[in-house]
Protein backbone atom coordinates (compact mmCIF):
# COMPACT_ATOMS: atom_id res chain seq x y z
CA UNK A 1 0.00 0.00 0.00
CA UNK A 2 2.72 2.81 0.76
CA UNK A 3 4.41 1.59 -2.81
CA UNK A 4 0.99 2.69 -4.19
CA UNK A 5 0.95 6.09 -2.36
CA UNK A 6 4.27 6.99 -3.12
CA UNK A 7 3.71 6.54 -7.03
CA UNK A 8 0.46 8.08 -6.55
CA UNK A 9 2.03 11.08 -4.89
CA UNK A 10 4.78 11.21 -7.40
CA UNK A 11 1.97 10.68 -10.56
CA UNK A 12 0.11 13.64 -9.08
CA UNK A 13 2.96 16.26 -8.56
CA UNK A 14 4.19 15.41 -11.96
CA UNK A 15 0.87 16.40 -13.40
CA UNK A 16 0.84 19.69 -11.21
CA UNK A 17 4.27 20.39 -12.44
CA UNK A 18 2.75 19.96 -16.22
CA UNK A 19 -0.44 22.20 -15.20
CA UNK A 20 1.75 24.94 -14.03
CA UNK A 21 4.41 25.05 -16.91
CA UNK A 22 2.09 24.50 -19.39
CA UNK A 23 -0.01 27.50 -17.91
CA UNK A 24 3.40 30.24 -17.47
CA UNK A 25 3.61 29.04 -21.07
CA UNK A 26 0.29 30.34 -21.94
CA UNK A 27 0.76 33.36 -19.97
CA UNK A 28 3.81 34.21 -21.28
CA UNK A 29 1.61 34.75 -24.93
CA UNK A 30 2.65 34.13 -28.38
CA UNK A 31 5.92 35.64 -29.85
CA UNK A 32 5.92 37.84 -32.45
CA UNK A 33 7.38 35.51 -34.73
CA UNK A 34 4.20 32.96 -34.43
CA UNK A 35 1.42 36.17 -34.59
CA UNK A 36 3.18 37.29 -37.73
CA UNK A 37 3.46 33.32 -38.86
CA UNK A 38 -0.35 32.87 -38.02
CA UNK A 39 -0.88 36.36 -39.91
CA UNK A 40 0.79 35.25 -42.83
CA UNK A 41 -1.56 31.97 -43.01
CA UNK A 42 -4.36 33.71 -42.64
CA UNK A 43 -3.90 36.10 -45.12
CA UNK A 44 -2.85 32.80 -47.67
CA UNK A 45 -6.01 31.24 -46.62
CA UNK A 46 -8.04 34.30 -47.62
CA UNK A 47 -6.26 34.65 -50.99
CA UNK A 48 -6.93 30.94 -51.81
CA UNK A 49 -10.86 31.61 -51.17
CA UNK A 50 -10.82 35.32 -53.03
CA UNK A 51 -9.47 32.68 -56.00
CA UNK A 52 -11.89 30.22 -56.05
CA UNK A 53 -14.40 30.44 -58.99
CA UNK A 54 -18.35 31.21 -57.71
CA UNK A 55 -20.65 28.89 -59.74
CA UNK A 56 -22.86 30.91 -62.21
CA UNK A 57 -26.49 30.75 -62.12
CA UNK A 58 -26.00 28.56 -65.38
CA UNK A 59 -23.85 26.04 -63.69
CA UNK A 60 -25.98 25.63 -60.47
CA UNK A 61 -29.17 25.30 -63.19
CA UNK A 62 -26.61 22.64 -65.24
CA UNK A 63 -25.84 20.37 -61.48
CA UNK A 64 -29.67 20.70 -60.84
CA UNK A 65 -30.36 19.18 -64.23
CA UNK A 66 -27.13 16.40 -63.73
CA UNK A 67 -28.75 15.65 -59.95
CA UNK A 68 -32.23 15.14 -61.34
CA UNK A 69 -31.33 13.00 -64.28
CA UNK A 70 -29.20 10.63 -61.48
CA UNK A 71 -32.09 10.85 -59.69
CA UNK A 72 -34.22 9.09 -62.54
CA UNK A 73 -31.71 6.80 -63.98
CA UNK A 74 -31.66 5.33 -60.23
CA UNK A 75 -35.08 5.16 -59.34
CA UNK A 76 -34.99 7.67 -56.79
CA UNK A 77 -38.24 9.06 -56.18
CA UNK A 78 -38.88 12.70 -54.17
CA UNK A 79 -39.36 12.31 -50.02
CA UNK A 80 -42.78 12.99 -49.06
CA UNK A 81 -43.14 14.21 -45.40
CA UNK A 82 -46.26 13.46 -43.89
CA UNK A 83 -48.81 16.15 -42.95
CA UNK A 84 -47.93 17.52 -39.19
CA UNK A 85 -52.02 18.14 -38.04
CA UNK A 86 -52.38 21.54 -35.59
CA UNK A 87 -54.94 19.93 -33.74
CA UNK A 88 -51.85 18.65 -31.13
CA UNK A 89 -50.50 20.81 -28.43
CA UNK A 90 -46.82 20.11 -30.42
CA UNK A 91 -45.47 18.61 -27.24
CA UNK A 92 -45.14 14.84 -27.88
CA UNK A 93 -45.66 13.52 -24.60
CA UNK A 94 -44.96 9.86 -25.61
CA UNK A 95 -41.11 10.63 -26.66
CA UNK A 96 -40.72 12.49 -23.48
CA UNK A 97 -41.95 9.44 -21.43
CA UNK A 98 -39.46 7.69 -23.25
CA UNK A 99 -37.02 10.29 -22.37
CA UNK A 100 -37.75 10.15 -18.81
CA UNK A 101 -37.63 6.11 -18.71
CA UNK A 102 -34.43 6.13 -20.27
CA UNK A 103 -32.67 8.48 -18.03
CA UNK A 104 -34.34 6.90 -15.33
CA UNK A 105 -33.11 3.52 -16.29
CA UNK A 106 -29.72 5.45 -16.75
CA UNK A 107 -29.82 6.38 -13.51
CA UNK A 108 -30.32 3.32 -11.47
CA UNK A 109 -27.69 1.20 -13.54
CA UNK A 110 -25.40 4.18 -12.53
CA UNK A 111 -26.22 3.90 -8.53
CA UNK A 112 -26.30 0.24 -8.93
CA UNK A 113 -22.72 0.67 -9.83
CA UNK A 114 -21.79 2.80 -7.17
CA UNK A 115 -23.29 0.28 -4.83
CA UNK A 116 -21.38 -2.19 -6.15
CA UNK A 117 -17.83 -0.45 -6.51
CA UNK A 118 -18.12 0.36 -2.64
CA UNK A 119 -19.02 -2.85 -1.53
CA UNK A 120 -15.81 -4.49 -3.58
CA UNK A 121 -13.65 -1.75 -1.84
CA UNK A 122 -14.72 -2.47 1.62
CA UNK A 123 -13.84 -6.62 1.04
CA UNK A 124 -10.57 -5.57 -0.44
CA UNK A 125 -10.24 -3.23 2.82
CA UNK A 126 -11.44 -5.86 5.28
CA UNK A 127 -9.65 -8.68 3.61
Amino acid sequence: MNSNRTFSGAFGLVCIAAALWSGSAIAAGPTPEAIRADGLRWQAIARSYEQQQRPTPEAIRADGLRWQAIARTYGVHPVTTPSQSSSGSGFDFGAAGIGALAALGLAVLASGLMVTAQRIRRRKLAG
